[in-house]
């Protein structure tokens, strides 16, 4: 979900891991080679996630403590984008 959480924040034109690294992309490339060299999956698809469940996953996230102090502020929409972009 990182790469894709990563980018959701970085959408709207704000960086807030700048400080980590100058480019937002540039953090997802390099969290991208970590689940490679883990030979981890960087799709919900290949996790085995049925595609009929995400509405249910952004619901919940939605109740979830994490999404109240992400940079971007998020709902059940925005989540719901996340996971999407994560399944395929």
């Amino acid at each position: 979900m990182l790469p894709h959480v990563v980018r959701f924040n970085a959408a709207d034109g704000n960086n807030p891991y700048a400080e980590l690294m100058g480019d937002a992309e540039e953090l997802v490339h390099v969290i991208e080679g970590f689940l490679e060299a883990g030979h981890l999956p960087k799709r919900l698809a290949q996790c085995g996630v049925d595609s009929e469940i995400l509405q249910e996953l952004a619901r919940s996230a939605a109740t979830q403590w994490t999404a109240s102090f992400n940079p971007r502020p998020v709902d059940e929409a925005a989540l719901l984008e996340i996971y999407r972009a994560a399944y395929s």
